[in-house]
């Protein structure tokens, strides 16, 4: 076979050999064969060829990606398409980690290789639906103001991240993240996995579902219905317009909401 043309090509020329027999294993065939081949290159010292010379850091990076997170592109296209997304990303993750002033690292995830549009309709955040409250006074802890840094997961405060799927719930998952850190600092430490699919189906007031919402509806609607814990109402992803859909079971209840605040934002001490 010869090797020629970019990434996308030299993969496409496997694929079909292999597919005949393994398709639908034959893309992480393909990730592991090509980087086979350019180990067999330079274990053997043999003078580089098109495909080693063409075969760039960001390539293999892709593949090393498309193998963990079991990505599997139906087209030749949509490789293509799939893998200039991750190269764009790649790029800038590399460059905000360079950055000596930046005050966190970011990485690769399983959104990688998708376009911002395919990304922002996760984000169910509806900050026009906002509604002026009377806000009871942030109270600021003195022995946090001024600290270097809080890291609420050394503190037991933070559950392991969770995934929302394809549903714009975000507003549930953050509503309830609060809840969770809150209840534990506040009581004997237990951190509580509580169920974010009650706010998704009961929390009807301003709030939509897998189509968007605000926390502050979240938190209104658990000052007068105790949040279940995820064991008892799982996570499912879906949401329905429908009332009875709703699964709330009152006696199943272990935190509700006496009073919540809209810190300033930007303000890291209000944060912390």
């Amino acid at each position: 076979i010869w090797y020629t043309g970019n990434l996308s090509s030299r993969f496409w020329i496997f694929f079909i050999i292999i597919s005949v027999t393994m398709r639908s294993y034959a893309y992480s065939l393909v990730a592991v064969g090509i980087a086979a081949c350019v180990a067999v290159f330079s274990a053997n010292k043999a003078e580089p060829t098109q495909l080693y010379q063409a075969f760039t850091d960001a390539d293999n990076q892709f593949l090393k990606y498309v193998a963990e997170y079991g990505k599997m592109y139906g087209t030749k296209e949509e490789f293509e398409f799939r893998a200039e997304q991750f190269k764009a990303k790649l790029k800038l993750i590399l460059e905000h980690n360079e950055n000596n002033d930046a005050t966190y690292q970011v990485g690769l995830n399983k959104f990688s290789d998708w376009t911002q549009e395919e990304y922002r309709r996760l984000l169910g955040y509806r900050a026009e639906e906002r509604q002026q409250r009377e806000q009871p006074a942030l109270q600021m802890p003195t022995e946090v103001s001024g600290n270097k840094y809080v890291d609420w997961r050394e503190e037991g405060a933070v559950n392991a991240v969770k995934d929302q799927g394809q549903c714009g719930s975000c507003w549930a998952f953050s509503t309830i993240a609060a809840v969770e850190g809150a209840y534990a600092l506040s009581k004997d430490g237990t951190l509580l996995n509580l169920s974010e699919q009650q706010l998704v189906d009961c929390a009807r007031h301003g709030s939509h579902g897998c189509h968007g919402g605000l926390m502050d509806n979240g938190f209104t609607y658990l000052e007068t219905h105790a949040a279940e814990l995820q064991v008892k109402y799982p996570y499912t992803g879906r949401s329905s317009a429908f009332a009875k859909d709703c699964k709330y079971d009152a006696s199943l209840g272990q935190v509700i909401v006496g009073d919540f605040v809209d810190v300033k934002s930007g303000s890291q001490d209000a944060l912390a």
